[in-house]
């Protein structure tokens, strides 16, 4: 934890000039300027911070990296951002009547009583906006220090992941913090009250670093001291005297004069560019060059939100999407002298037809009521029901199966997939310790003049001993074909084997496309740590969905979507649609429409699937809502 000390007095040059900017632009810093004038220090720092995420930066609302906010009072000289806390500590703004002490202790700590406010501001309200202005933009820099730490861009103690020059002395971590506190002066200059203001920084910087004291100042000669020669310049490292409570004078004062220093620097460089083009060139970019994820711009956009829910309870089972963790039951006779009461079991589940319209399935079946529910999970009459309804309930389709004779064993439902609203596939697998797992049963079901007819088979792979491994995993690409994903897990943690199919729906034979795919180990991945760990993340997938280009997509059972991109060639590349950065920024979740891996956020998805080879929707829900939403890929 480094301590900033002082709110912070910001330079432009006269040469500095704003790019015009857009109407959300200047309704943002408009916003700022009427809080910081209510002298509001809470208001405007969440402001702050809003004007951030719409930047780019991903600050989330909740879970460990929530940020807080310690207002204290406006003498303190200490400011600082709390890793350990994920807190900052601010000094408020002031009342008109205020400044002049606050001025004056400015003067005594930093500038051994030198500086003269009195002298220097024209008269009290540009004191009073210079000293709430110090305020806003401090927040700004302590922002900053905790966009460093969320996004582990300095050294440290990531393990060297950080960025940042010359093992971050402390010259260079207050600079990366101010990269961001001068992006928002220029953003902030948007509205022409704030630009009417920076002019006075200037002469404000010049005259205190002029009142330093001699042997604590500063006159940087390169604009290369804020940045690759940050290091050069050797700050002392405490600004607390050994008793822990006593303030070191040389310590702030170094810190003032190289703070001045580097906020001209960057001021007067015509490319620095404001917030968003600062959060974007030296936060988002170097972030995903560090990880070495590829960057994408995908669209994630919302095209509805289902009222009331669709009555499904969604759950996710460690290993593979599996129907039975949506079964239910529902007793028909609870009369205590009927000696086998009936039970009728149910499995909801929800999907999308091949024009991207969300539909509802239940299959259905009576039983005498099960003595343990392990006894209830598995079927073993000898017909059931199937019925298919839109996201409104309207039955759309109904029909009865009737399982073969032969082929009556024990069995889970374990997979559906509805090719058209007139062609569906449901997958059972064996569940009977005497019972060979060497096969799943498919029925496969059709209706034509509105009449359902269904064929039931008995699918197997060569080699399959394992009926897990096919149980899951079909799914029906945009031309209408129907593949199976083969998942075999490995007792190596760190591989997982995929084998693609091809499935002819005419006799339920297999061709093989893929083998033997390593989901944990792509050829084309480093060997450190960090990518080792990310993809040991997608040991277990909730779904497995693919296109007519030869992609396979898996979410993690952590709601990451769409992790790895399995194409023809023997390599693959990580392609996450979104939560790019939540494997290292910490999981959290939430809904938000954007177009780029941080910008857009996923909450639990389900049930994805392919409409066009660049377009597939999914069901997300959050906070007890349910969103059907869609990715437009690049």
């Amino acid at each position: 934890m480094r301590p900033t000390i002082f709110t912070l007095l910001l330079v432009l040059i006269t040469s500095f000039i704003v790019a015009p900017a857009n109407a959300t632009a200047k309704n943002d810093a408009a916003k700022a300027w009427e809080l910081m004038e209510s002298e509001d220090t809470e208001q405007v720092f969440w402001h702050l911070i809003e004007m951030f995420r719409k930047g780019g930066a991903d600050i989330p609302d909740d879970g460990p990296w929530k940020l807080t906010l310690d207002v204290q009072g406006h003498l303190e000289i200490i400011n600082q951002y709390s890793s350990g806390k994920v807190s900052i500590r601010l000094s408020r703004m002031m009342k008109p009547e205020e400044t002049a002490e606050y001025w004056e202790n400015w003067s005594n700590v930093l500038a051994a009583g030198n500086f003269d406010h009195k002298q220097f501001f024209h008269n009290d309200r540009e004191r009073h906006l210079l000293a709430n202005f110090n305020v806003l933009v401090l927040a700004s820099h302590e922002i900053g220090h905790y966009l460093d730490f969320r996004y582990k861009m300095s050294d440290r103690s990531f393990g060297g992941f950080g960025i940042l020059q010359d093992n971050d002395p402390l010259n260079c971590t207050e600079a990366y913090a101010d990269r961001f506190a001068t992006g928002m002066i220029r953003s902030l200059s948007a509205d022409e009250r704030f630009k009417a203001l920076v002019p006075r920084y200037l002469d404000l910087i010049k005259e205190f670093n002029d009142s330093i004291p001699e042997q604590n100042r500063y006159y940087f000669n390169s604009p290369d001291l804020a940045g690759p020669r940050c290091g050069e310049i050797d700050l002392m490292e405490n600004g607390l005297e050994q008793d822990g409570r006593t303030v070191n004078a040389n310590f702030f004062r170094q810190y003032t004069s190289a703070y001045f220093n580097r906020h001209q620097a960057f001021l007067s460089d015509k490319e620095h560019g404001d917030l968003k083009a600062v959060i974007e060139r030296d936060l988002v970019k170097p972030f995903f060059a560090r990880s070495e994820l590829t960057e994408n711009r995908t669209l994630v956009r919302t095209i509805k939100v289902v009222p009331g829910g669709l009555g499904v309870e969604f759950k996710i089972f460690l290993g593979g999407k599996d129907l039975r963790d949506h079964i239910k039951y529902l007793t028909l006779d609870e009369d205590p002298g009927v000696v086998k009461p009936i039970e009728k079991v149910v499995i909801d589940d929800v999907l999308f037809n091949d024009k991207g319209a969300l539909r509802k399935i239940r299959i259905t079946w009576e039983t005498p009521k099960p003595q343990g529910e392990l006894h209830a999970l598995v079927f073993k009459e000898s017909n059931f029901t199937v019925a298919l309804s839109d996201e409104k309930d309207a039955v759309l389709g109904e029909f009865r199966a009737e399982v073969p004779k032969g082929l009556r064993k024990h069995y889970n439902f374990s997979d559906v997939v509805l090719l058209t609203d007139n062609e569906l596939v449901l997958v059972m697998t064996p569940f009977d310790v005497e019972e060979k797992f060497d096969h799943v049963l498919v029925l496969h079901a059709t209706r034509k003049k509105g009449k359902w007819a269904t064929r039931t088979f008995r699918f197997t792979l060569p080699g399959l001993i394992d009926a897990d491994e096919v149980g899951a995993g079909w799914f029906a690409t945009p031309n209408g074909d129907l593949y199976l994903a083969r998942n075999r897990p490995n007792a190596n943690a760190d591989s997982r084997k995929i084998t693609t199919y091809l499935i002819d729906r005419k006799r339920f034979s297999a061709k093989l496309i893929r083998s033997d795919f390593d989901v944990l180990a792509p050829s084309n991945s480093s060997t450190n740590s960090m990518k080792k760990g990310l993809w040991r993340k997608y040991l277990w997938q909730e779904s497995v969905f693919g296109n007519d280009d030869g992609k396979l997509f898996v979410t993690g059972y952590e709601s990451n979507l769409a992790v790895a991109q399995l194409g023809n060639a023997l390599d693959s590349s990580i392609f996450e649609i979104t939560n790019k950065a939540r494997l290292f920024l910490g999981i959290f979740k939430g809904i938000r429409d954007g177009d780029g891996p941080i910008e857009a956020k996923i909450s639990t998805p389900f049930s994805p699937r392919f409409i066009k080879n660049d377009r597939f929707v999914f069901v997300d829900l959050y906070e007890g809502k349910t969103f059907i939403r869609e990715v437009i890929l690049p």
